[in-house]
């Protein structure tokens, strides 16, 4: 028992600063702020709930009204994915980086235009069904969360498997 209660401590920790895509993540990469430090350390600059309630209500206002090109009503889907998941709204993140995953069927349906957008799908999608199977208690005895997450995030490896300065590979082996 106190070797799973360890091992709970550390996918827990892990999962914590797991990968997730957002327009965050891209201006931090633009802007070169991703050194290996912060990567290794798991330190990302983190907004208080009102900012990621804002950004919520902009991206659902968005895709409500329609008409944006593709490329960006698919940002919205992770955007507001993001900020569901950093809200603690599980069970909202993952229906909506599934709609993602249907409107990117429709746009998409051989996988060859959108890479990028397919890669940010599985990551995104692990990690929010590692963090919905935490937030619902980490049971052992219910693991379809955390094992559809493990899957997703194994699939992003496949897609993009540089990403993040691999730490979804570090994602993925202690999923």
């Amino acid at each position: 028992m106190k070797k799973f209660l360890v091992a709970l401590a550390v996918l827990a920790s892990a999962l914590g600063v797991a990968c997730l895509w957002d327009y965050d993540t891209l201006r931090m990469e633009a802007a070169g702020k991703m050194d290996v430090v912060h990567v290794i350390t798991g330190r990302f600059e983190r907004w208080p709930d009102r900012y990621y309630k804002m950004r919520l209500e902009r991206m659902e206002a968005d895709l409500k009204k329609g008409g944006l090109p593709a490329v960006e009503e698919l940002d919205r889907y992770d955007n507001a994915g993001v900020a569901l998941d950093r809200l603690k709204r599980h069970d909202e993140a993952v229906a909506i980086i599934e709609r993602k995953l249907e409107r990117l069927k429709a746009l998409d349906p051989d996988r060859k235009t959108l890479a990028d957008h397919w890669y940010r799908y599985y990551a995104n999608a692990g990690t929010f069904y590692a963090h919905r199977w935490f937030a619902n208690g980490a049971d052992r005895e219910k693991m379809a969360d955390l094992e559809r997450g493990r899957e997703l995030i194994a699939k992003a490896i496949e897609l993009n498997p540089g990403a993040h300065f691999g730490r979804e590979d570090v994602q993925l082996k202690i999923m």
